[in-house]
This record gives C-alpha cells, sequence and structure tokens, in this order.
C-alpha cells in the first residue's frame, strides 16, 4: 500500500511593503537566493515577527497570498515625495512607466496594477 506523504505544515508570514512615488520614480530591490521570490524584484518591505505580530494583529492586513508552504499577509502602503528617501544600497531607482520591465512576485504585481 502505499505510503502517505507527511503534508509540509504551512508557516504564516507577515510583509509590509512601501510604494514610494518620488519625481516619477520608484524604489525596488532584486530578491537575494534561499527565501520566496528569489531572484525576483521587490518594493521596500519589511517582515514582521515575533512581538511586531502581535501589535500589529491590531491593524488590518490588506492581503492574504497563499503559496504552496507559506501564508503570506501583506500591508501596503502609498509614500509620494519630492525628496527621495535613503534606502539600503541594494536598492535602485527606476521610472514608475517602466516598472513592468522587471519580474514582480505575483502579490507585487497587483498592487503596482491597483495604482
Amino acid at each position: 500500500m502505499p505510503v502517505k506523504a507527511k503534508k509540509t505544515k504551512q508557516r504564516e508570514r507577515h510583509f509590509s511593503f512601501i510604494y514610494i512615488r518620488c519625481n516619477g520614480k520608484t524604489a525596488i530591490r532584486r530578491r537575494g537566493a534561499g527565501d520566496i521570490w528569489q531572484g525576483l524584484w521587490e518594493l521596500p518591505t519589511k517582515e514582521l515577527s515575533g512581538n511586531a505580530i502581535e501589535k500589529a494583529t491590531l491593524i488590518k492586513k490588506d492581503v492574504k497570498h497563499i503559496l504552496t508552504h507559506q501564508i503570506i499577509f501583506a500591508d501596503f502602503y502609498l509614500l509620494e515625495t519630492d525628496v527621495p528617501p535613503t534606502l539600503p544600497a541594494d536598492y535602485i531607482w527606476i521610472k514608475e512607466s517602466e516598472i513592468d520591465r522587471y519580474a514582480l512576485p505575483r502579490l507585487i504585481e497587483l498592487l503596482v496594477k491597483s495604482l
């Protein structure tokens, strides 16, 4: 008889994404290896964990995105400014009109289309 494989438990992750709009440009970076969406481009992101998640439960999450082994809860923010904020060195500034030239995770792609 076939042996039933163990079902992989889905873990929950909580992210906040910020779409920065500054003089017709936005900031993105390429995700590194070893995690979800490796090699794809993303917006400035903060992953919440531990006590931060407990505090974040007071805030309604905008999106629930289900992957094979993970459930992503995401908040999205739009920052419109004339002064570019200081970001880590791995971020690049691109024209907003050219964002579709970059491979984005589906979750971020949906955000960008909603703008």
